[in-house]
């Protein structure tokens, strides 16, 4: 899935640390697809005004993975999924009026400029999208805000076969990574009658072959390329049983192409069907959650 944002609206996010105003909650929590999203260049929030929430405009495109296309402050903004279905938002900055799949609808707040970022109401452009949207209120002036996007075709992985399915939980056992420390732990195993052959590419080193059966563990990883190759005999002849590139997502923005980049902040496994998922989803298939 491609996720990018056309024009000038990048320019806008990366600023100074911006000052909340007075009329403002910031004690908002938001989960995308249960995953709580954390919106650090500037942090959601509750207008009292008018009670909607308001996230960067960034968020968007990497939470909710929309294409977005602006050219100018006076111009519409033009946020668009199209899979699993094509959904189109476009709003204007100041303006309370948004146009949803071609519907002109009046929104109770407009986009702004806040702190010199692009902040934008949740709700409409969410279930705009798609998206299905719950609030919930914590108490003590705190809330959370559950998005679930409908899951696209590329967040969809299951192994082909059983074959698949019996080397792949072996695999990806003992492989885990954490997407906010980024710590990598890997163990690649030996296969009973198979040759397993591993090279691990990380932090800048040169590529190095894996020792079977040994954990490696890594602070802050990141230049990731593990691959990992099972081989048979077919007819006498060495043949791929099955095989796996796993990359970082900087890794995956050197070696695949835009379509294959299915995250930005999981890793990304590329199967020998050249089937590309977030490590999540692999795991998740394979019940190792």
């Amino acid at each position: 899935m491609r996720k990018r944002i056309i024009g000038m609206g990048l320019g806008l996010l990366f600023v100074s640390t911006p000052v909340f105003a007075a009329n403002e909650s910031r004690d908002v929590i938001v989960k995308v697809n249960s995953e709580v999203v954390v919106t650090q260049e500037s942090p959601a929030y509750i207008d009292a005004k008018s009670q909607l929430t308001y996230v960067p405009l960034r968020f968007v495109s990497e939470s909710l993975g929309a294409e977005i296309t602006w050219t100018a402050n006076d111009k519409p903004i033009l946020m668009t999924v199209s899979d699993p279905k094509k959904h189109e938002v476009k709003i204007t900055m100041n303006d309370n009026k948004a146009e949803v799949n071609g519907k002109v609808l009046e929104l109770e707040g407009a986009p702004v400029l806040q702190n010199g970022r692009t902040m934008v109401p949740l709700r409409v452009i969410s279930e705009g999208l798609g998206a299905e949207v719950k609030w919930t209120d914590n108490g003590g002036g705190k809330s959370t805000v559950d998005i679930s996007m409908p899951v696209p075709k590329w967040a969809e992985w299951q192994p082909l076969d059983e074959t698949q399915r019996a080397y792949a939980t072996q695999v990806f056992k003992l492989i885990r990574y954490d997407k906010e420390s980024k710590d990598l732990s890997i163990l690649v195993p030996s296969v009973d009658g198979k040759d397993v052959v591993s090279g691990l590419e990380i932090n800048g080193q040169k590529g190095a072959r894996v020792t079977l059966d040994k954990q490696y563990d890594y602070s802050n990883a990141k230049g990731i390329r593990l691959s990992i190759q099972i081989y048979t005999s077919v007819d006498g002849s060495p043949g791929v049983a099955d095989m796996y590139t796993i990359y970082s997502p900087d890794m995956a923005a050197k070696y695949l192409k835009d379509d294959k980049i299915t995250s930005k902040t999981d890793l990304i496994v590329v199967d020998q069907y050249k089937r590309s998922v977030p490590l999540g989803v692999v795991l998740k298939a394979l019940n190792l959650e």
